[in-house]
């Protein structure tokens, strides 16, 4: 593995694109660990005996979130295996505002690779209101959706990595960048 960045793909979106649902169908045809930042940043806190936990999606504690996020990944990269991540390059607080996550946190976790899903804010709506019964404002959802894909792209270029932007329903051609990612950089050596 090139040293530059770690054995980790970031997979990228608005809360409701379809994610986390992507990821497992990649790590199921590929092979490759499935992890989410949010789960990674509640266990970090359980682990360091935080008392109040959270699911580490509010952006209200957002730098304290993602140190602890930072040294979720540092941990797994011990381990020496390629991991898919999902995340987000921007989230709501509680005032409903939307804010870009700080691009040191990509400097830390060192991604090889970043998969942004995109998708129509009405079928974004839809999932999340299925899935937690919560209706967002569409523009809301537009507004975040771009906020998303511009930081992606600064955050990449930052780091001098690609992105690829793709609806959730693109498994072919998103198992392709996946393994394309994994043999460009290689195997990991201990």
């Amino acid at each position: 593995m090139n040293g530059k960045y770690n054995p980790l793909i970031f997979i990228a979106g608005i809360h409701g694109v379809g994610k986390t649902t992507l990821c497992l169908s990649l790590a199921n045809t590929i092979g490759v660990e499935c992890l989410d930042a949010s789960k990674l940043i509640a266990d970090q806190k359980k682990l360091l005996c935080m008392c109040e936990i959270d699911s580490g999606k509010d952006a209200n504690d957002m730098h304290s979130n993602q140190h602890l996020l930072i040294e979720a990944i540092t941990q797994r990269q011990k381990e020496k295996k390629w991991y898919l991540l999902t995340g987000h390059f921007s989230l709501i607080n509680s005032s409903n505002t939307i804010q870009a996550l700080p691009i040191y946190v990509f400097e830390a976790i060192r991604p090889a690779q970043v998969i942004l899903l995109v998708d129509t804010v009405e079928d974004i709506s839809r999932r999340i209101f299925t899935r937690d019964n919560v209706q967002y404002d569409t523009a809301l959802l537009a507004e975040m959706q771009e906020i998303e894909r511009r930081q992606a792209r600064i955050v990449a270029d930052k780091l001098g990595i690609s992105v690829c932007e793709a609806k959730p329903d693109e498994i072919t051609k998103l198992v392709a960048v996946v393994k394309r990612t994994i043999s460009e950089y290689g195997e990991i050596s201990s």
